[in-house]
């Protein structure tokens, strides 16, 4: 099934222009719908003398009670709203005629993964962290609570051309409805490399995955290029990075929190590591 609308988070990090302007190009090559997403939430109090929520009052000085401090949040949050749809517009209406703004007083990552309905993929910075869920996307929760498909991109990377993309295999859920949710976008690749990283004296049943990998991307007309295994020698995530360098590919497809994400971010894992570092943008699935 194609794409019918891609969702772009818009936010005020350096990053946000650029993020539209891939969006609004991956839009046009699939042919499909761009929508601009973007939400803030007033904080109760306010963080301390002449700061509300990061929203300095004039001179300096507090308003006078409670009502009055969520108020100005409002305004604030309203003006914010207004600038980043201006924003969203002005990077992608020169790219993609067909643009829908959304914006609403809510916490971002509820407010994106609810219209996340309108979509069938959303694309959102890398990492940013979740210290601040009233004014900022947090990656890895967007991951489990969008039920789409999530582009991230890298800060710094305005373009994906998705002409060599790596396939990151593992043999669970995650994984396989990733494949699945990327087929519009590896369908139109030229090359795409099915990898799965093994333990030594695992390889022989690593290679019949990603054969049988391969034959079901073929079999929806996607030009696999190989299907290989993988040695483990550092770490998975710094393996498919560096498989993806050496492919020249831009983009790496794969499941996201094969394991609870409490014991990623204990003991360590590919997903966490691709969102912290990844030069590459990495399309998950969760």
């Amino acid at each position: 099934m194609p794409y019918a609308a891609i969702m772009v988070e818009v936010g005020d990090d350096a990053a946000s222009s650029g993020r539209v302007t891939l969006a609004a190009h991956l839009s046009v090559r699939l042919r499909c719908r761009l929508i601009g997403v973007a939400a803030r939430m007033p904080r109760a109090m306010p963080l301390g003398d002449g700061d509300i929520g990061g929203y300095p009052l004039p001179g300096g000085d507090i308003a006078g009670g409670d009502g009055d401090l969520y108020q100005y949040q409002i305004e604030a949050i309203d003006n914010w709203l207004e600038q980043q749809g201006r924003r969203f517009r002005d990077a992608a209406a020169p790219i993609q005629p067909d643009i829908e703004w959304r914006s609403a007083t809510d916490f971002p990552v509820d407010f994106v993964a609810a219209q996340a309905r309108a979509a069938d993929l959303v694309v959102i910075a890398q990492g940013r962290s979740r210290q601040d869920p009233y004014h900022s996307l947090d990656s890895g929760a967007a991951l489990l609570n969008m039920g789409r498909p999530v582009l991230t991109v890298p800060p710094g990377i305005e373009a994906v051309q998705a002409e060599r993309v790596v396939v990151a295999w593992k043999d669970v859920r995650e994984a396989r409805r990733a494949v699945r949710e990327a087929l519009p976008l590896l369908r139109e690749a030229k090359e795409v490399f099915v990898i799965e990283a093994s333990d030594e004296g695992a390889e022989s049943p690593a290679q019949k995955r990603v054969d049988d990998v391969s034959a079901y991307l073929a079999r929806h007309r996607v030009n696999v290029a190989a299907a290989s295994v993988e040695p483990v020698r550092t770490t998975a995530a710094a393996q498919l990075i560096g498989v993806a360098r050496a492919r020249q590919a831009d983009l790496i497809v794969a499941g996201a929190y094969g394991h609870s994400r409490l014991g990623e971010w204990i003991f360590g894992g590919v997903t966490r590591e691709l969102l912290r570092s990844s030069p590459i943008c990495c399309l998950f699935s969760h």
